[in-house]
């Protein structure tokens, strides 16, 4: 099966539905070799890199023969490798052909993905993505540890929550310089998705027919699927936090898309995550 990125890649919403919606989770999974072709993008943003990341390690995991094509372009491939996705899907045993480029990208992640799998590793993550914004000298002082609370309460969320084979990786990217500078904060896993998540939670067994419903009710106050009464306050306080500024928040989980903004807050059925993904983006 060869899955193919458009020119402008964003997130797994841009792909074919008849090539993507294979879950590479399902036990009935049947596609001994798969391809994902970035050859045509021009564009691939952090959260298409991090689908890229997550459908290519649950192939990998099922002992499958998994491949990556880089774009033909070198701006975007050379986005890939300061990223660490092909070293990191290389180490996993897929197919990857880099080919080296060696163009300094003009804007590099403050955190390159990095996997985590509990509490004392996000927290080092977040220290880490600290250190090197205060260093970049590009970020206000206050906005630094607004950054680290952010992907703190995103990561501690997949943690606790994704039940994922391949854990959860975090991406923190510096971009948009000068026009429209932005920090992105993304956080990823392959695990069973919001939806089936809250459904542990008997009182929301009934209310999540879809899983655009599930991310949509995500961002509500104390909504968890542990039943406990004090929890269900993190992605609440991202979501918040995004509807008194500039910022963005995005959403995917399974084949459900939740978008919001200080303006507009749109939920729909997309194509596939094969887990869960949140990216907050924050105007600097």
């Amino acid at each position: 099966m060869v899955i193919e990125a458009p020119e402008v890649f964003r997130n797994s919403g841009d792909l074919r539905a008849k090539q993507s919606n294979h879950d590479p989770r399902d036990p009935a999974f049947s596609h001994r070799r798969v391809v994902i072709d970035l050859s045509r993008c021009q564009s691939v943003a952090p959260a298409a890199a991090m689908w890229c990341l997550v459908y290519a390690l649950l192939v990998r995991i099922r002992s499958d023969e998994c491949g990556l094509r880089l774009p033909d372009a070198i701006e975007p491939t050379n986005y890939l490798r300061s990223t660490m996705l092909l070293s990191i899907l290389s180490a996993s045993g897929a197919d990857v052909a880099d080919r080296g480029f060696d163009r300094p990208y003009d804007s590099l992640p403050i955190l390159a993905l990095t996997k985590f799998d509990s509490r004392h590793e996000v927290e080092e993550a977040a220290n880490n993505a600290s250190e090197v914004l205060a260093r970049t000298g590009r970020v206000a002082a206050n906005l630094i540890p607004v950054v680290g609370e952010s992907f703190i309460e995103l990561a501690n969320n997949a943690v606790e929550h994704a039940d994922s084979r391949i854990g959860s990786f975090g991406l923190i990217h510096l971009n948009g310089f000068p026009s429209k500078p932005a920090i992105v904060c993304a956080v990823a896993d392959g695990g069973i998705g919001i939806r089936q998540s809250l459904r542990q939670n008997r009182q929301f067994t009934e209310r999540l027919p879809f899983d655009w419903v599930a991310a949509d009710l995500a961002r509500e106050e104390g909504v968890t699927g542990t039943g406990d009464n004090v929890r269900g306050f993190g992605l609440f306080g991202v979501a918040e936090d995004t509807l008194q500024t500039g910022r963005t928040l995005l959403i995917q989980s399974g084949r459900g898309i939740f978008h919001m903004t200080k303006d507009l807050r749109r939920a729909g059925k997309s194509r596939l995550f094969p887990g869960t993904i949140v990216v907050a983006s924050i105007p600097c």
